[in-house]
């Protein structure tokens, strides 16, 4: 939006990083607690009915996020080369230390000039996080 892009050129990058790295953590923290959550439930769940856990019934308790990003209005502009390094990095930091907080990230409403940026963005990626990730267009 158009506040979101004003309010990044008034907050230096490193001010956003942090918040980002915040951000992050708090959601790896409400993750979990869910996922904590969840598993009670199915084990509740097994001891009330008598019936055993299966085997990998773990994995069914484990809560992720699915990211929706609106596009509309994405604008090439002159600081778009030094933001797409920015952003290049803030993936690498994603990737790297929070690689399974997202299930899917669905980009949509992207305008045509979003694919030549996701070109260069998307070969920063590893193959894992290239499939959790969607653009679709307006």
């Amino acid at each position: 939006s158009e506040h979101g892009t004003a309010a990044l050129t008034k907050i230096s990058q490193d001010d956003y990083v942090n918040w980002f790295v915040y951000s992050l953590e708090y959601k790896m923290l409400l993750l979990d607690l869910a996922s904590s959550e969840a598993e009670d439930e199915l084990i509740a769940e097994s001891r009330r009915t008598d019936t055993p856990l299966e085997v990998g019934w773990g994995s069914k308790c484990i809560r992720r996020l699915c990211i929706i990003r609106d596009l509309r209005g994405f604008q090439v502009d002159s600081g778009l080369t030094s933001r797409a390094k920015f952003i290049k990095d803030l993936v690498k930091l994603s990737q790297e230390y929070y690689p399974y907080i997202a299930d899917h990230c669905f980009f949509i409403n992207t305008p045509w000039v979003f694919h030549m940026f996701w070109a260069v963005l998307r070969s920063a990626l590893n193959p894992h996080t290239r499939t959790k990730i969607h653009v679709l267009t307006s």
